[in-house]
């Protein structure tokens, strides 16, 4: 008779080379999906497409950050991050909006600290006459 042990034994091989053979199975590498558009789910009243100082650009207000790209289709993913509120601890975006009139852009941003009561521990309001350079008010 066998033992328990051989028998453990033997079972144990077939399905240890059943196990080694299902993972060489040749996996189709998926598909390139095309990129997603950066700031795609930022609403309109949050974005600026025209001209400043002669140059076309697109600006966006995403988390308390403003950012530029020229309106170049072939350059869609290059964003530059051309304004930020400063860094505080424990805050989070709690105020912004974008208004352009008669070739300039404002921006209003305000970090909030959390648990803290109105608005805001850092932020303010910027003004723009080419989207790079941010003069605060």
């Amino acid at each position: 008779m066998h033992s328990a042990a051989q028998f453990v034994r033997r079972s144990a091989l077939p399905l240890l080379i059943l196990g080694s053979l299902l993972g060489c199975e040749q996996q189709t590498p998926p598909s390139p999906a095309k990129p997603a558009l950066p700031f795609a789910a930022v609403p309109p009243e949050l974005t600026f497409v025209g001209t400043l100082a002669g140059t076309a650009v697109r600006l966006v207000v995403d988390d308390c950050k403003v950012y530029r790209n020229s309106q170049d289709p072939k350059r869609e993913q290059d964003w530059q991050k051309v304004l930020e509120t400063e860094f505080y601890p424990a805050a989070y975006c709690h105020r912004q909006n974008l208004h352009a009139e008669n070739g300039r852009v404002t921006v209003q941003i305000g970090d909030m600290a959390f648990g803290a009561g109105g608005c805001c521990a850092t932020g303010g309001t910027y003004t723009s006459t080419d989207g790079l350079v941010w003069k605060r008010q």
